[in-house]
């Protein structure tokens, strides 16, 4: 039988009496060692010692934990050394809780390990085995607050544990979105009380906007809030009592946050609120207008976002239309007395000047067709036609002014009178109607 690595001899060889030296390395299994030497004389004759090696009770240490890790690391791995059959892990629990996500043995990777591990082939029988555990937390660390995450192993009567500190966050912005609808006339608005945690001092606070030329002019301001702590008060008779109230909180002036802002100071401890306030100006355009910008807060190590979006309506110019129309009846029959008038464009959309539906109308009498509007006109209207619709089939003479362009004309039947050039209709503007209609 070959001598065993773990066990050396010597002498190997010698003449007469000799004294032979046996010496093995530590036994880190579990299980006993045996072997059996022979040793021989040059003529033939032999002597047979046996050598038994009693196996190590289990161990189990760590070799490598990490000291801490950032706010929003979710993952680790510990290292350790072992010889035991079965391993029984103690997980992280709450407030940080977690799971083994696989534990690597002798190269060999083990997904989803039970928390009562056996180890296969039982390595630790034969000696002692590295082994690397990953971890994974449930979540990130969204506090300030740094946390302690404790883990261990344990194998028989023999368990290991260790400690990571977790680092609180630098900076949490809660709510990190406004929007507002602005009317065109402009408006001042503020957002309700946001919520911000913050461990360090605020470095810079500044907005950064679309590069676009047309961009709102918009001013974006912001107030810190933070707590003031109640005080001890000595009521009459001058016993000490503490008022039983919660925290008040104390806000910064309005700054504004269109250029940086530079070592904005945590006053009397942790911001802990913030509140936004915008100043959209009057929109003079006919179009809506829509913006979002980013305020940044930024403290040495960390930046958080808030975005403000803003979409205001568009300026609406209304078109007022007076309409006083005289028509006379002379059709030898009575005619009901309406009196319809549309501008159109050469595209075929209509505006409305008239809609007069009156009473019937005696042969060789008139009436006064009145009719007064106000409509939204976002862009200017170029008119073509005047139809005129007046419930009559017969020969209508007309002869009106649109502001200060006249049109008339002759129709059968009603119908489109092509304006003698196009008749721009602004926004804004007032137009009057007047003239004379007649049915004959």
């Amino acid at each position: 039988m070959a001598i065993p690595e773990w066990l050396k001899i010597s002498p190997l060889a010698g003449i007469g009496d000799r004294k032979v030296t046996l010496t093995a390395d530590s036994n880190k299994g579990t299980a006993t060692r045996e072997c059996v030497l022979t040793a021989e004389t040059s003529y033939g004759k032999q002597a047979t010692c046996r050598v038994l090696q009693s196996g190590a009770e289990e161990f189990l240490r760590f070799t490598s934990v990490p000291e801490s890790i950032s706010a929003s690391e979710r993952e680790f791995h510990v290292e350790g050394e072992s010889n035991a059959g079965t391993l029984h892990f103690i997980l992280p629990s709450a407030p940080v809780a977690g799971s083994i996500s696989d534990i690597e043995i002798g190269g060999t990777l083990y997904e989803d390990p039970s928390s009562s591990f056996e180890v296969p082939g039982n390595p630790g029988a034969d000696g002692a085995y590295l082994f690397r555990i990953h971890y994974v937390l449930d979540s990130e660390n969204d506090t300030v607050e740094p946390q302690n995450i404790r883990l261990g192993v344990s194998a028989g009567s023999v368990a290991v544990q260790a400690a990571i500190s977790r680092m609180g966050a630098e900076l949490i912005v809660e709510d990190p979105d406004a929007s507002f609808d602005i009317p065109a006339s402009g408006q001042i608005v503020e957002t309700e009380d946001l919520t911000m945690r913050i461990r360090d001092d605020i470095s810079e606070i500044f907005v950064s906007r679309p590069l676009v030329p047309d961009s709102m002019d918009i001013k974006v301001e912001v107030s810190l809030g933070y707590v003031m702590t109640t005080t001890p008060v000595v009521p009459p008779g001058g016993v000490s009592a503490q008022i039983d109230a919660p925290s008040l909180y104390k806000w910064t002036s309005w700054t504004p946050v269109t250029a940086i802002q530079t070592r904005i100071m945590k006053p009397l401890g942790q911001v802990e609120l913030y509140r936004l306030r915008v100043t959209v100006p009057e929109n003079t355009e006919n179009e809506i207008r829509a913006e979002s910008c980013t305020v940044i807060f930024r403290t040495s190590e960390a930046s958080r976002f808030a975005t403000v979006r803003v979409t205001q309506e568009a300026m609406v110019s209304k078109l007022e239309v007076s309409t006083s129309v005289k028509v006379v009846n002379n059709s030898g029959a009575a005619r009901e007395g309406r009196c319809y008038l549309t501008l159109r464009t050469s595209a075929g959309a209509s505006l409305n000047i008239c809609g007069y539906l009156g009473d019937r109308v005696a042969s060789g009498s008139s009436y006064i067709a009145t009719y007064t509007t106000s409509m939204n006109l976002d862009t200017a209207f170029s008119a073509k036609y005047l139809n005129v619709n007046m419930g009559y089939s017969g020969r209508i003479s007309v002869s009106l002014k649109i502001g200060s362009r006249t049109v008339s004309g002759t129709l059968t039947g009603g119908g489109d009178l092509t304006l003698s050039s196009v008749l721009n209709i602004n926004p804004g503007s007032t137009y009057n109607v007047t003239g004379t209609i007649t049915l004959n």
